[in-house]
């Protein structure tokens, strides 16, 4: 692949976009560049588990076709995107990589359609492990998918796929999901953005396991992008009510003012959870990130927030142990269907719960979010780790730093810890290791305020400079 074709398959979203209107490069060019890249590199990867080539030539002709006649243009008319296999497309095959689900839903969740509605033309797609539980993207049914800055790492997971396919080019915009990390953990690791927004905010309907009790109130479809410009965007598209969602809200959320200005907002600035030991490159990222924010004019302060100790262990009482039960009563009589790391991930706990015992966490659960919301008061913005570790070779489960050992399940408790509570938060690169890996910080805000999450991982993008690619592949 060329530079110049390299250079166009790196641009922004929003680029691409400005692209098009301006009769600069035809969808027909852009489509088939990607096409290209994910034909050049996809067998490296592991990225994608389903390209739509066909259907997404037919629509870049489309839409060149539209350009030439001037009529008006959407936000992200021909610009190409990527989607999380558990996320609904009409027509195509929706397993979350388990052996125990195999539906073709016959339409579009509205995250799609509502990127479709903007232009937007989907390249397919992606990979996720085995029932979309584990931090590393490996299963039965579609294989491992590797980092694209080193194919003996792993991307991360559960939106493994698209951080892959978006960190290596094969896509500017993709859709994942995020449980307990699954968008902002890969973002991290692969050196891109990706927002996992207020539950109710962008609506999860059409994603398996669909959005109904606690799920919709825990997890949350989010964009993932090389620039937060193209996050901002795509919330601006992806926002707004739909009944399918028993957590999406009927009305418009107001932008946040804030977000204009910056300067003077509080920053609490965290460097772990008060239990799991982090990497020390990370603290470092994160400390480097509050210096990036203190010279914009916000004011920082070396804080922890109340209650990050107990969140992992709030997580896995409301959200991890109700899955495992979900899972035990899927696979039974087929447990050997089941991954072992998916099994590893709910600690081949199949037992049932307690109501009382699980009441009880959900009023620990609510006490704990409500005084996160009254120290936010004073702290606007959160800073801090988005995992205690980076990219880790495959199938890795314990890292040891100076302070300690840490363990596999407990590594990402800095990023449960916002979707038990349900606040927005965001995940912006932030610099690498001393080898060369990436490393992405994380900003949370009070719910509904996602968007100043973005203002300051904009601050931040701007000091540390332009996207970073990964090595192109030998030969």
């Amino acid at each position: 692949m060329n530079a110049a074709t390299l250079d166009l398959v790196y641009a922004s979203a929003s680029d691409q976009a400005r692209l098009v209107r301006e009769g600069q490069v035809s969808p027909v060019e852009l489509v088939d560049a990607h096409l290209d890249r994910i034909g050049q590199l996809n067998g490296r990867l592991n990225a994608f588990v389903a390209v739509k080539a066909e259907e997404a030539r037919a629509q870049a002709k489309a839409a060149e076709a539209a350009v030439q006649r001037g009529d008006d243009l959407g936000p992200l008319h021909g610009v190409p995107f990527s989607c999380k296999e558990a996320i609904a497309s009409a027509g195509d095959r929706q397993t979350v990589g388990s052996r125990l689900i195999d539906l073709v839903p016959d339409g579009d969740a509205p995250v799609v359609r509502r990127l479709r509605d903007a232009g937007a033309i989907l390249l397919g797609k992606t990979n996720v492990p085995d029932l979309l539980m584990c931090w590393e993207t490996d299963g039965y049914v579609y294989g491992r998918t590797n980092s694209a800055w080193d194919v003996e790492r792993t991307p991360g997971g559960s939106s493994g796929g698209e951080a892959a396919a978006i960190s290596a080019g094969l896509s500017p915009l993709g859709l994942g999901t995020d449980g307990g990390g699954s968008i902002r953990v890969p973002a991290h690791l692969s050196g891109i953005v990706g927002l996992k927004g207020t539950p109710g905010r962008i609506p999860l309907t059409g994603h398996l396991p669909p959005p109904a009790n606690i799920i919709s109130h825990t997890c949350n479809i989010g964009p993932m992008a090389r620039r937060v410009e193209d996050l901002a965007l795509a919330l601006t598209l992806l926002s707004g009510y739909d009944a399918g969602d028993s957590a999406s809200i009927p009305f418009v959320v107001p932008p946040d003012v804030r977000a204009e200005s910056l300067s003077g907002t509080r920053v609490a600035v965290f460097t772990g959870d008060g239990v799991t030991p982090v990497d020390p490159a990370i603290v470092a990222a994160v400390r480097e990130s509050a210096r990036y924010l203190e010279a914009a004019g916000l004011v920082v302060e070396e804080v922890s927030p109340p209650g990050l100790e107990r969140a992992h262990e709030d997580w896995y009482l409301v959200l991890d142990k109700v899955i495992a039960v979900a899972v035990g009563e899927l696979s039974e009589g087929r447990r050997d269907d089941v991954h072992p790391y998916a099994l590893d991930f709910i600690r081949h706990d199949f037992t049932g719960l307690d109501l009382v015992d699980y009441v009880n966490a959900w009023n620990a659960r609510d006490a704990a979010r409500t005084a996160l919301i009254e120290f936010m008061a004073d702290y606007p913005l959160l800073l801090g780790p988005t995992a205690s570790v980076v990219a880790w070779p495959h199938g890795q489960r314990t890292w040891d730093f100076p302070d300690g050992r840490v363990e596999w399940l407990e590594a990402f408790s800095v990023a449960e810890a916002w979707n038990v509570y349900g606040f927005p938060a965001a995940t912006v690169q932030a610099g690498q290791t001393a080898e060369g890996l990436p490393i992405g910080v994380q900003l949370v805000a009070r719910p509904w305020e996602d968007s100043l999450t973005l203002a300051a991982c904009q601050v931040i993008e701007d000091a540390v400079g332009p996207y970073r690619r990964p090595p192109e592949p030998a030969g």
